[in-house]
């Protein structure tokens, strides 16, 4: 931690302050320049506003975060806002919101800046809770009776499974609709994208489609939940309604009530209406504006909520790790299909790139192993940064590399990190039917159509948020009429393994249909691409 104080008419040595203990934590170089940046355009922002000749700068490291802490005094201000009409500055200032907090307390401007946040540090306070719950529990085993851990067990670490659970049942149905009509919404006019954009989306959609049906045959194919017997406890509801006839399944898909599919958690109705209303109100246009930035808000209310739900997840971690060994459970037993069912996801990722390799072949004209040989040494450096969107500069610096135009990239890169979650639908395919299967749930045709259905819309509107995954999968798990809460705590000691594969699968793809577009448009510098470069 570094603490000074400093003249209001000294800027540069603020800024020289903080950038010399940015460098002392050795951030990447992109970390280093994006800390500074933040740093510099919220000072700039409060010194307008500060009465006081000095101000306070005070930095720490702690916990994976470089915080940066403001303080001097003043009237009373917004950070983000940015005075005058500069666009790119106020798009620059709204992309740190989340990052940025600001406090007026008896006339002292207070700024707290979060100017670099480690990628790692859920998994490490997922692995940790992990450990902690592990070494608890097997002290407390040795020392107390069995009945007093058997009291532990259900009375604490199951209640504190059962709250987190019921928050995040409380979040799935706001969060799907906004997020999937916000989506729709966010496309605009679908004739806008153009000849390049509808390929895209065609290529996009047509992988999505694909990575469902690969996910139940392999799953059909090598039948993981053959290592575990069919779970009787909380199994399937008897009025699940999904072994019902085609007809019956189609019918259900549009609500009697719109307020009735929120109260009883429909997911499949909930996908309609976000569907419905984001085309309706993109037909409408401009005179919709009003409903739209409801739309948009409401998303990014429920994300913001989401990310706060996603916080706890380590503790959620430890009071199933803790309950799994203090009641001596059926963790064990689930075990093996679970890991089983990680061996068929893999599988069915390296299956689906052999195919992207396949059309970037047959759609794209193009040679698959130069491809595999350019991007190769830049796969860790994707996988590391934990998600699409965080990979989207890397991305697009590959294909510009790669010899794509920059007019196709621009689009297919971020489109393809909202909408192309492959590896999220590979996710909810593989483990939606195999938990489906253990829990004894008749799977039929009209269930594989609902399922297919529900898996597409989800992952197109997938909420851009740590742990978005397992979100979509209690979705898809609500809709199938299983019980969430002990589904998706078998799912959760996996995650990690998961979230790595989803992340490389989803940028493969991106990259094979930016690559197809372009050469189909004539807008690849094939010289380029097949260069020894």
């Amino acid at each position: 931690m570094a603490k000074k104080t400093f003249s209001k008419n000294s800027p540069a040595e603020i800024l020289s302050f903080i950038n010399e203990d940015i460098r002392r934590h050795k951030l990447k170089k992109n970390e280093e320049n994006r800390a500074l940046l933040m740093s510099e355009e919220t000072l700039m922002t409060m010194l307008e506003h500060t009465t006081d000749e000095e101000i306070a700068v005070r930095t720490s490291y702690v916990g994976g975060r470089f915080k940066v802490r403001m303080s001097a005094k003043g009237g009373e201000f917004d950070p983000l806002a940015v005075e005058g009409s500069d666009p790119m500055r106020s798009a620059l200032m709204q992309s740190f919101a989340d990052d940025i907090r600001a406090k007026n307390t008896k006339g002292v401007n207070v700024v707290t800046i979060t100017a670099y946040k480690s990628r790692y540090m859920l998994l490490y306070k997922l692995v940790g809770a992990g450990i902690i719950g592990l070494i608890l529990s097997f002290i407390l085993k040795a020392a107390l009776p069995a009945h007093v851990c058997q009291w532990i067990a259900t009375e604490i670490m199951d209640s504190g499974q059962t709250l987190f659970m019921n928050c995040l049942n409380m979040l799935i149905p706001p969060l799907v609709f906004f997020s999937i009509a916000s989506a729709i919404v966010g496309f605009g006019n679908p004739s806008q994208l153009g000849r390049v954009g509808g390929k895209i989306m065609g290529i996009y959609m047509m992988t999505t489609l694909c990575a469902t049906i690969f996910g139940f045959i392999m799953v059909e194919l090598f039948k993981p939940y053959r290592f575990g017997s069919v779970v009787l406890s909380g199994a399937v509801s008897a009025d699940a309604g999904v072994d019902i006839s085609f007809k019956e399944s189609f019918l259900k898909i549009i609500p009697e009530n719109f307020i009735k599919a929120f109260l009883d958690g429909d997911t499949i109705q909930i996908i309609f209406l976000a569907v419905f209303m984001g085309l309706a109100i993109t037909a409408v246009g401009s005179k919709a504006k009003a409903i739209q930035d409801i739309i948009n808000a409401g998303n990014e209310v429920f994300l913001r909520m989401t990310n706060a739900l996603v916080g706890f997840m380590p503790l959620l971690i430890f009071c199933i790790v803790s309950k799994t060994i203090l009641s001596g459970g059926a963790g064990s037993s689930m075990g093996k299909p679970i890991l089983a069912g990680v061996g068929v996801y893999l599988l069915t990722i390296v299956v689906m790139i052999v195919f992207y390799h396949l059309l970037l072949w047959l759609l794209g004209r193009l040679k698959p192993l130069v491809f595999t040989k350019k991007y190769l040494p830049y796969i860790l450096q994707v996988v590391g940064t934990g998600s699409s969107s965080a990979a989207i500069p890397l991305n697009m610096k590959i294909c510009s590399d790669l010899g794509i135009d920059r007019k196709v990239y621009s689009l297919s890169i971020p489109l393809g990190a909202t909408v192309n979650m492959d590896g999220t639908t590979i996710y909810m395919s593989v483990f939606g039917l195999l938990l489906a299967r253990l829990y004894g749930l008749p799977v039929n045709l009209p269930v594989y159509i609902t399922m297919t259905f529900a898996i597409f819309m989800l992952s197109a509107g997938a909420p851009p948020v740590v742990g978005s995954s397992i979100i979509c999968l209690t979705a898809l798990l609500r809709t199938l009429g299983l019980p969430v809460e002990e589904a998706v705590a078998m799912v959760l000691g996996v995650e990690v393994i998961a979230g790595l594969l989803r992340t490389a699968n989803n940028a493969v793809c991106d990259m094979v249909g930016s690559l197809i577009v372009a050469n189909q448009e004539k807008m690849l510098d094939k010289d380029k691409y097949y260069s020894k470069d």
